[in-house]
């Protein structure tokens, strides 16, 4: 019984360390850029500078500030880049082509570069929604000032 249960806890915290490596590289994904493969530019860390319909300017203020990550799109056909420290390589060294149906918006562009974020879409959608800011003043679709991105598209 004395080994069975050591082997037991041997395995235990071997799967406990696993798990929390996992979560630390999900972390550090998520920190260092291109973590999520559905969103270029995280939207909680974009303080909405000006916007006007489906074009939104912003101060980028995520830990990962140093470095751009984005993603622009023309039809189905994706590019990405990600020029940031620790940042995982894309498959042309930091930016890589892709064909995926998305939407298929007709143009669509999120970028991150250093403390300036841009989103934009033709036509507006789920992620770039139409909204009005003047010189970092929310109009709609909340009224506020220095407003996040995602509170003012009520995504909290």
């Amino acid at each position: 019984p004395g080994k069975r249960s050591i082997a037991h806890h041997n395995r235990h915290n071997a799967a406990s360390k696993t798990t929390q490596n996992e979560r630390r590289r999900t972390q550090l994904n998520k920190m260092v850029c291109c973590g999520d493969p559905d969103d270029a530019v995280d939207e909680e860390h974009i303080i909405m500078c000006c916007a006007l319909c489906c074009i939104h300017c912003g101060l980028y203020t995520g830990l990962d500030c140093p470095g751009c990550s984005g993603k622009v799109g023309l039809c189905c056909m994706n590019m990405e880049v990600c020029c940031k420290a620790g940042a995982p390589c894309l498959p042309c060294i930091c930016c890589g082509p892709k064909c995926e149906v998305d939407g298929c918006s007709i143009m669509k562009i999120q970028l991150q570069a250093f403390c300036l974020a841009i989103t934009a879409a033709l036509p507006c959608d789920e992620e770039v929604p139409p909204a009005v800011a003047i010189a970092g003043l929310s109009l709609y679709p909340k009224c506020g000032f220095c407003m996040p991105q995602a509170q003012a598209m009520d995504r909290y």
